[in-house]
């Protein structure tokens, strides 16, 4: 017996067969979504007729499901601006986490003692291409040596994932190359491990118009990892707000090159001084572990499947 059915997108397609599962069971539907369908700024750029086609198609997802999840409120606000019938009850807001059997040492309060390392290390994890670029990183961390603030002997940029051209071009600036530690795709758990041995870790979001709504699921996995994160993003954005409620960082503007100085300096001035200047919320971190979302989706399968 089946009681619930559950899709999660993108991609698109498991959604649509949820819905025709949805029409021939009558069972409830919850149709999740980890991004918008329609008009993001990943959203292929198709002509007229299959644009209007897949309006159509995702318009018909949200009025027939029973409730639709999001990972992040942007994705229900552009749903409500596309479609303003859409009630406020259609969406409940489910946010993405991190698992913490993903890292080798489960008790969070013992992942937050930054490792002992010979220089101050400060990784990105992920892809960087186009848009999501170190551009005004780079040009902070060259500020700092130009003014003799910081030690390049002393600093270590560690990019780990797969990069463009353009970002490869980038790390060979001549002050920044001696820093720059480049390590292509390695598997997830090598990926967490070089998380933890860094003394803070540094988030790119693209440079797109619906940025300051955008909460990539990479952010979790930094919370999750305890340690300062340096957020290339709008402040008043939702990764912002994330962190001051975290207390696990601070965003700053792609064009606030001086404030991104300031951070990557208080990060090297903290590795100097064997302390941290971070005020992480613990309490508040752990809200987002992975079985705490799992509560609440299955609070809303047990609420759906009572009526």
């Amino acid at each position: 017996p089946v009681s619930m059915i559950y899709s999660s997108s993108p991609p698109y397609t498991p959604a649509l067969i949820a819905r025709r599962l949805h029409r021939i069971s009558k069972i409830p539907w919850v149709a999740g979504f980890r991004d918008p369908w329609t008009g993001f700024h990943n959203t292929p750029d198709r002509w007229f007729l299959p644009r209007k086609i897949d309006r159509s198609l995702e318009r018909s997802v949200f009025d027939e499901a029973n409730i639709v999840e999001v990972a992040w409120k942007g994705i229900a606000n552009d749903a409500r601006d596309k479609y303003p019938e859409l009630g406020e009850g259609k969406f409940i807001h489910i946010p993405n986490g991190f698992d913490s059997a993903d890292f080798p040492e489960s008790d969070i309060l013992k992942r937050a003692e930054l490792p002992q390392n010979t220089k101050c290390t400060i990784t990105y994890s992920g892809s960087l291409y186009g848009p999501r670029n170190p551009f005004s990183f780079l040009k902070a961390v060259e500020q700092l040596v130009q003014n003799g603030e910081i030690d390049p002997d002393k600093m270590k940029l560690r990019f780990v994932g797969r990069f463009g051209a353009e970002i490869h071009e980038m790390l060979h600036r001549p002050l920044i190359e001696p820093m720059v530690e480049k390590i292509e795709y390695v598997p997830h758990s090598r990926a967490v491990e070089l998380l933890l041995d860094s003394n803070a870790l540094l988030l790119i979001v693209d440079e797109v118009p619906t940025v300051a709504e955008i909460v990539p699921g990479k952010v979790y996995e930094y919370l999750g990892a305890m340690r300062p994160i340096i957020a290339i993003a709008p402040p008043n954005g939702a990764i912002g707000e994330l962190l001051r409620e975290t207390g696990a960082g601070e965003a700053v503007a792609a064009s606030d090159i001086a404030g991104q100085a300031r951070l990557i300096k208080e990060v090297y001035d903290d590795w100097s001084n064997s302390s941290s200047s971070f005020d992480m919320r613990t309490e508040n971190i752990i809200q987002y572990e992975r079985r705490e979302a799992t509560r609440k989706l299955a609070r809303q399968f047990d609420i759906l499947a009572a009526k």
